[in-house]
């Protein structure tokens, strides 16, 4: 509910990009942090949607969008160019 209220918000405004993503996983079944792959969301000036329906696990594995180098993903946030 949070990420889509923050991106509805943005919708209409021109000129940023924002990238909103966890520190961790935490499933819901363990109740505790897992190294588990997180999800993401990268929204924006220049960035194609990805056809995500939520922001939550199952909906980014079936985006089949894999980052193997996920602290390079803050260079795909800044550069100008399209994602």
């Amino acid at each position: 509910m949070v990420v889509g209220t923050i991106l509805e918000r943005l919708k209409g405004k021109q000129d940023f990009r924002i990238l909103l993503i966890p520190d961790h996983a935490t499933p819901l079944s363990l109740r505790t942090h897992t190294a588990d792959s997180v999800c993401f969301a990268l929204y924006g000036r220049g960035i194609q949607a990805a056809g995500a329906e939520g922001f939550n696990e199952q909906e980014a594995k079936k985006s089949g969008i894999f980052l193997e180098n996920a602290h390079l993903l803050m260079d795909r946030l800044i550069k100008e160019e399209e994602i």
